[in-house]
């Protein structure tokens, strides 16, 4: 999942996923992968009383994210082993992050024996059947872009049936789902979601609990 950090994400520092923190419950102990420099996990402490670990790719993010949450550390999650051994999270975010992964698969099957017995993951992907994308398609194009739906970074492209088929691959059921509408017509985007909108966001919990 690497991207540049310096060439990006400080583009993006002061900006979060708005629409994630209402998926999060208040006072949860939180992982956030991918935590970039801690803007979503600033947003969750100070909101809603997390506290909040991060694992990122970067080591510029990291050291931005450690003044912010209560640990970052630097991670390769389809790589590296689990820096914060011995801890289980009640929620793990994966926040437009398992679109840069090569296998997606693996690294929510690892990290689902990170939760705690009643945990559960947060993930938010993009929706490349967005009828832009669509659009663009039948123009002949498909135009990667410094950041949204076909940013240069991404991996994996996901449509909702995808999605769906990528968490019963790793034994999660969905929770809850929402979406993060385009242009915040969230009352149009309700009728047509998988035409509409710009990502979707998913509760996930474990079918069984991994045991240790």
């Amino acid at each position: 999942m690497a991207v540049d950090y310096n060439r990006k994400q400080m583009r993006y520092a002061q900006f979060y996923n708005a629409y994630v923190p209402a998926y999060v419950p208040a006072g949860k102990k939180v992982l956030d992968v991918g935590c970039s420099a801690g803007q979503l996990g600033k947003v969750l402490k100070e909101d809603k009383g997390c506290t909040v670990y991060g694992v990122d790719i970067s080591l510029d993010a990291v050291r931005s994210a450690a003044g912010v949450l209560h640990a970052a550390a630097v991670m390769d999650v389809e790589q590296d082993p689990f820096p914060f051994a011995g801890h289980r999270f009640q929620v793990i975010l994966f926040v437009d992050v398992l679109e840069h992964l090569f296998n997606a698969e693996a690294v929510l099957k690892k990290f689902q024996h990170y939760l705690t017995p009643d945990g559960v993951m947060v993930v938010s992907i993009p929706n490349v059947a967005n009828v832009s994308i669509r659009l663009r398609l039948l123009m002949g194009r498909w135009d990667y872009t410094a950041s949204g739906i076909l940013d240069e970074g991404h991996v994996r492209f996901y449509t909702l049936k995808t999605m769906r088929a990528l968490f019963h691959a790793c034994g999660l059921q969905i929770k809850e789902q929402g979406f993060a509408p385009r242009y915040r017509c969230k009352r149009l985007t309700r009728l047509r979601p998988t035409l509409l909108a710009n990502q979707f966001i998913f509760v996930l919990q474990p079918r069984v609990r991994t045991q240790d």
